[in-house]
């Protein structure tokens, strides 16, 4: 069942998601808002939102990707909900 909340929840966001940098949408090197314009920081502030609507708790994980560029995550339950 909470798969399923996860997955719909995704989906959605993907959908809707149109990845936008901060410099070319805020004018700033680094700038987080809730929304589905935007980078990982924000499609992850969105997704935790929308759990948080369905009374689902979340983690905010920052990791490091290849190149050792900063990455922000939500993590569920040992499930980890990604823009890419």
């Amino acid at each position: 069942m909470l798969k399923r909340k996860l997955q719909r929840v995704l989906n959605r966001a993907h959908r809707g998601h149109v990845y936008t940098p901060d410099q070319d949408q805020y004018q700033q090197p680094e700038f987080w808002e809730s929304g589905l314009i935007g980078d990982c920081e924000d499609f992850a502030l969105w997704i935790r939102e929308q759990l948080s609507f369905k009374g689902i708790e979340s983690d905010l994980v920052y990791c490091f990707t290849e190149g050792w560029e900063g990455h922000l995550v939500i993590h569920v339950d040992g499930w980890i909900l990604d823009n890419r």
